[in-house]
């Protein structure tokens, strides 16, 4: 029985495509107050947004998956539309940071949720191992700024440190050949975690880094299709904050690498 939200599964021809193109929205977001102090990354994502694609993406009583859950929005995001998620994260300060994540919006860990730490490739091994073929929805957002370090706006600043030492945190990969090869991986494993007919929904953002641009979640779509997934669309996500001192689209700039956006690429795996 098809999604009832979700018009992606069947579009086939020209009618179908053009339905989809008149479909942007703006969304406010600004991480609660109370919220900040614990937040070791500073990159929440909105559950109720997330709740919103998850939706969208499944129905009710659904199993969804993140293995690179960071600070939980989007765990706590498939809570509140009351699907049952299960993530990791490889550092503790961001498990522990989901959980209070959680008891703010009034799902705590355990009330539909649950994340641990550890490596992203391990724990979804684990998941593979017991329970093939029995997830509704990959819904992630990997740390793609590879070996970026301290990314710092001329005037602004950013108070944390982005990538570490670990060997285990990709985002602290000297190449984006290593990550993608990772990321091949990590979809190999989800699409065997997956149900047919099941969505993987990954969050990457293009990069410019000397002097190159990095056009990322296209040059990672061969590792990701290469494990059976294929490719549905892609929706584009442009933050205006109005303290932005750069310039993020517009006329005048169009050539300037847009940067600032991020894109969810969506991928399936098709029915068998």
């Amino acid at each position: 029985m098809p999604l009832e939200n979700n018009t992606l599964n069947d579009l086939t021809d020209t009618k179908d495509w053009v339905k989809q193109l008149h479909s942007v929205r703006s969304y406010t977001w600004s991480v609660p107050s109370d919220l900040a102090p614990v937040l070791t990354q500073g990159v929440l994502k909105s559950p109720h947004l997330m709740s919103e694609i998850v939706q969208f993406f499944t129905k009710r009583g659904a199993q969804v998956f993140d293995p690179f859950s960071g600070e939980g929005g989007i765990l706590v995001g498939a809570a509140m539309a009351e699907r049952l998620a299960a993530g990791c994260d490889l550092y503790l300060e961001n498990v522990m940071a989901a959980r209070d994540v959680g008891a703010y919006y009034g799902r705590p860990a355990g009330n539909y949720w649950s994340n641990v730490q550890g490596d992203a490739i391990e724990f979804l091994e684990g998941c593979v191992e017991r329970m093939p073929e029995s997830q509704d929805l990959l819904f992630t957002d990997p740390p793609f700024g590879i070996n970026h370090g301290r990314t710092q706006d001329k005037g602004g600043k950013v108070p944390f440190q982005m990538t570490g030492d670990d060997t285990q945190d990709i985002g602290s990969f000297k190449t984006y050949e290593q990550f993608y090869e990772y990321l091949g991986r990590v979809a190999e494993l989800s699409y065997q975690l997956l149900k047919p007919g099941a969505y993987a929904l990954i969050w990457l953002g293009d990069r410019h880094r000397g002097g190159h641009y990095r056009v990322v979640g296209a040059e990672a779509q061969p590792y990701i299709e290469r494990a059976g997934f294929r490719l549905k669309g892609a929706q584009h996500f442009v933050p205006t904050p109005p303290n932005v001192r750069r310039q993020v689209f517009g006329w005048g700039r169009a050539f300037v690498p847009l940067v600032d956006h991020q894109t969810l690429w969506i991928y399936r795996k098709e029915p068998s």
